[in-house]
């Protein structure tokens, strides 16, 4: 996700990653309130996280 030569900023990474969350929660609605209450303040740290778990992962 976070490539030297990206033609992608931060903030477009942070916001297309925000889409996918939504997405996410609208579709498994089983997840409940405190899953979403917890984590929509938090969005750009999952999206973190989510990178550094790509960047871990063996290909």
């Amino acid at each position: 996700m976070q490539d030297n030569g990206s033609a992608f900023d931060d903030e477009e990474i942070f916001e297309d990653f925000a889409k996918i969350y939504r997405k996410f929660i609208r579709r498994n609605k089983d997840l409940g309130e405190f899953f979403i209450r917890e984590t929509q303040d938090i969005v750009n740290q999952l999206c973190d996280d989510f990178e550094k778990s790509l960047n871990n992962t063996p290909f």
